[in-house]
């Protein structure tokens, strides 16, 4: 499983590789259950057309902040990993989202999958049971004691 630095450098992958800013012309799905929340045709449906303005992380997804509103999320989970390729590589096995930048493609790759993708209006109400960012600025042992001393097992 990916593991939260891991899935910091893909973000940052993604964004040397300059996908903020580019047009999602095609988004193309071949294994339905990969999609939460919607109908994969209408997920495809709600990207297609649309730029990412940013790309980042929070916890183990990544986000894909757009242009116009809403946002693509996309975890890994156990098996996932992303590849980036030219339009004409021929697809490979398991290979389970191709999402179209111009010459370019983004495949989401699963062999198990468990991996998921998802089109929210808002990340708050997403990630609201999610806990503080350790990679943060604010973040400091005082404060992870203190939060931590409010849990019980």
């Amino acid at each position: 499983m990916p593991e939260l630095p891991e899935v910091q450098t893909l973000v940052d992958d993604l964004n040397r590789k300059g996908l903020a800013g580019c047009t999602l012309t095609v988004v193309s799905i071949f294994w339905p259950g990969l999609v939460s929340q919607l109908p994969p045709r209408q997920f495809c449906q709600r990207l297609t057309g649309r730029k990412p303005a940013a790309i980042r992380r929070r916890a183990k997804y990544i986000v894909c902040d757009l242009v116009d509103g809403g946002h693509l999320l996309l975890h890994l989970r156990m098996s996932g990993r992303l590849h980036w390729t030219s339009f004409d590589e021929k697809r490979l096995p398991h290979e389970h989202a191709i999402f179209h930048f111009g010459r370019h493609q983004l495949r989401f790759y699963d062999p198990r999958k468990f991996g998921r993708l998802y089109f929210v209006n808002c990340t708050d109400t997403f990630f609201k049971s999610l806990g503080p960012e350790p990679l943060e600025p604010g973040f400091a042992a005082a404060v992870f004691q203190k939060n931590s001393a409010t849990v019980r097992v």
